[in-house]
């Protein structure tokens, strides 16, 4: 077990509030005021103190918690192929991923590097979720 799913269970038994506060730093360690607002409306209404804005608490899942290594398993990412509406990433492109070594994405602005990176991101499962893989905008 990891220590991030060590964090998961042990935040299960946690009032809703503070598992709400475990999910956001996970996904984003630096908190902003809003964040704090929110953290702050779910602990009151916990006490009974009524939130003006029906604030709902978003919890850990394991879905968002990287799994664990296998020790006899061995996982490789090869390549990324055939990805379609993603970024302005071009269609039928394929990404290699060297088995043996040190991948380098390099090119010129809006070539796709951050969109391959995304992709990566969420393939990975990584922690850092922050940013989204939003379709081609140039599509219609």
């Amino acid at each position: 077990m990891t220590i991030l799913q060590e964090i998961l269970n042990w935040s299960q038994g946690l009032p809703a509030w503070q598992q709400d506060a475990i999910a956001r730093l996970y996904m984003k360690p630096d908190l902003n005021a809003q964040d704090f607002d929110d953290i702050y409306a779910l602990l009151k209404s916990a006490h009974g103190i009524s939130d003006p804005n029906d604030r709902v608490p978003s919890l850990l899942s394991a879905e968002q918690v990287a799994a664990p290594q296998a020790s006899a398993r061995l996982v490789q990412l090869a390549a990324i192929k055939n990805l379609r509406n993603v970024n302005a990433l071009a269609e039928g492109q394929r990404l290699p991923i060297n088995p043996n070594g040190l991948s380098v994405i390099y090119g010129e602005n809006g070539t796709g590097k951050s969109g391959y990176s995304r992709v990566f991101k969420k393939a990975c499962r990584a922690r850092d979720q922050r940013e989204s893989i939003y379709p081609n905008a140039h599509k219609g």
